[in-house]
This record gives C-alpha cells, structure tokens and sequence, in this order.
C-alpha cells in the first residue's frame, strides 16, 4: 500500500479546494443574492460554509488524493474535479440559496427555480469550474 504523504503540491490543492468550496456562493450569483428569507441580516458564508465542507472540499479532497495516487493524467484529473464542483454546488449550494434569497421573496413553481437558476447562475458557475479546473492543472506543471 502507498503512503500518502501530504507535501506542498498537495497543501496547495487543498488549499485551492477550500478557498473555491467556501466562496463558491459569492462566486455564483455575487450580483443576484438579496436578503434571506429567514435571516435578514445572515451572511451567506454563514448558510453555506457547512454545505461547502461536506459536499465539495470533502469529497474533493478524497478525489484528489485518490487520482494523484492513481497518477491519472492531470487534465482529466482537473476535468473529474471541474465537473464535480459544478455540479455539486448547483444542486447542493446555488438551488437552496436561490430558493432562500430570490425565489422566497416572489412566487416561483419548482421548474421556474432550477431554470431561473441556471440561468443566473450557469455564466459564472461555469467560469469558476473552468479556472479551478486551470488552476489545478497550472498547480501541478509549476510543481
């Protein structure tokens, strides 16, 4: 069995992982978020910051280990984490937020949430997963 040993490449991975998965929400819809319905004076990284850890920097971690253990090609490496990042927060952080800070405050049906969502949220979204994809591979040319 390998040992996995936690050097800087590594640290700046994880590093990279938590500051994504933590201001994924500010990221999303900066421009778009209102009060919350159920706080008015809550921070968003107050409502998410839990979310963030468990479903994204979490599994993003044992993602990242287990790939670099498997010395997969970094690309795809930085695809699988892309990916996963987008899809997870959508579903996981930007639904629930939108729910909470837009769709609370008017009269939204379910199909009305997800497709406003994505349309408030898909440019950014997707601009976020595609530099964290970047910067995971930038991360590990430099290195």
């Amino acid at each position: 069995m390998k040992k996995i040993e936690l050097d800087k490449k590594h640290c700046k991975y994880l590093g990279l992982i938590l500051f994504i998965s933590l201001l994924q929400p500010y990221f999303v819809l900066i421009d778009n978020y209102g009060p919350s319905a159920e706080c008015l004076n809550c921070l968003i990284i107050g409502q998410t910051w839990i979310d963030s850890i468990l479903y994204l920097f979490i599994p993003l971690s044992i993602i990242n280990i287990t790939l670099r253990i498997l010395k997969i090609n970094i690309w795809i490496y930085s695809i699988i984490c892309g990916f996963y990042f987008g899809f997870v927060s959508f579903h996981v952080l930007t639904i629930p937020l939108f729910k909470d800070r837009i769709a609370a405050w008017s009269t939204f049906t379910d199909a009305e949430i997800y497709s406003s969502a994505i349309f408030l949220s898909f440019p950014s979204l997707l601009t976020v997963s595609i530099i964290f994809s970047l910067l995971l591979v930038w991360f590990n040319k430099k290195t």
